[in-house]
C-alpha cells in the first residue's frame, strides 16, 4: 500500500503543468482573443449604405422592343436600390425589397389606339451582387414581380411572379425593331470620378402571367427572349 500510495503521489507530481507552461497556454488564450476580435471587428466596421440610382431604363418585352420604362427627357422619378454593401476590394451588397423602388410607367396606344399599358416593377426577395469599388464593375441578381394593367378600350390586370434577372455591367440590349438600324444599349461599369454605369439583364422567357382571360393575349405579345438596359449613379456610403 505505501508503494502503491507513493507512486500515486510521485505521477500526480509529474502531471503537474510547470509555471512556464501555463504562461504558454495563457499567452496563447490571449492571442486567440485578440485575433477573434480583430478578425470580428472590421467585419461589421466596413459595412457602409449602398444607393443605386436609375434615370434610364429601356426594355425589350417580346415585341414590344425599345420600350422606355424610364425616360429622363420627361423626366420620369428614378427608380433606386438602397442596401448595404461590405466595403472590400469585391463588395457583397445586399438591398432589402423595400430598399427597391421602381416608379410605374403608362404606354398610351399600344398596339390599338386607345389602349393604354401600366407597368410596374416590384420583388419581394432580396437583391444580392457584388461590386468592385476600384473598377465599378457590378453584377446583381434579382427576382423581380411584373404587373400589367391595361385601360382605355378595356380594363384588366396581369400578374408575373418572380422573373430571375441576373444583371451586369457588361453586353447590350439591342433594339432592332428596325433592322436596318439597330439602336444598342451598352453596359458599362460605375467608375469613379463619375460613378455613372449601366447595367444589362436578359431572359429567354418570362414565367406566364396570372390575372384577367386577356392576359393569355398578354402572355403572347412579350414572349420569347428580353432583356433590361438600366442607366445610372452608384453611391457608397
Amino acid at each position: 500500500m505505501a508503494q502503491t500510495e507513493g507512486t500515486l503521489r510521485e505521477s500526480r507530481r509529474g502531471s503537474r503543468p510547470r509555471a512556464g507552461q501555463i504562461s504558454r497556454l495563457l499567452a496563447l488564450a490571449v492571442a486567440a482573443i485578440a485575433l477573434l476580435a480583430v478578425t470580428a471587428a472590421p467585419a461589421s466596421a466596413k459595412v457602409h449604405p449602398f444607393h443605386l440610382e436609375f434615370s434610364n431604363a429601356v426594355a425589350n418585352l417580346g415585341s414590344l422592343k425599345g420600350s422606355q420604362l424610364l425616360d429622363p427627357s420627361v423626366p420620369d422619378p428614378p427608380a433606386t436600390l438602397d442596401g448595404t454593401v461590405d466595403q472590400g476590394a469585391f463588395g457583397k451588397f445586399t438591398v432589402p425589397p423595400e430598399g427597391f423602388v421602381f416608379p410605374s410607367k403608362t404606354f398610351n396606344d399600344v398596339l390599338l389606339p386607345g389602349l393604354n399599358v401600366t407597368v410596374s416593377l416590384t420583388t419581394d426577395q432580396p437583391i444580392t451582387g457584388t461590386i468592385n469599388q476600384g473598377t465599378g464593375a457590378l453584377t446583381a441578381d434579382a427576382s423581380l414581380n411584373t404587373d400589367i394593367v391595361l385601360s382605355g378600350l378595356l380594363s384588366a390586370t396581369c400578374h408575373i411572379a418572380g422573373a430571375p434577372l441576373s444583371l451586369a455591367t457588361s453586353g447590350q440590349l439591342i433594339d432592332d425593331t428596325d433592322p436596318t438600324n439597330p439602336v444598342t444599349y451598352d453596359g458599362a461599369p460605375f467608375a469613379p470620378p463619375s460613378y455613372a454605369g449601366a447595367v444589362v439583364g436578359r431572359w429567354a422567357s418570362l414565367p406566364p402571367s396570372t390575372g384577367d382571360p386577356i392576359c393569355a393575349v398578354v402572355d403572347t405579345t412579350i414572349a420569347g427572349p428580353g432583356g433590361l438596359w438600366l442607366s445610372g449613379t452608384s453611391s457608397l456610403g
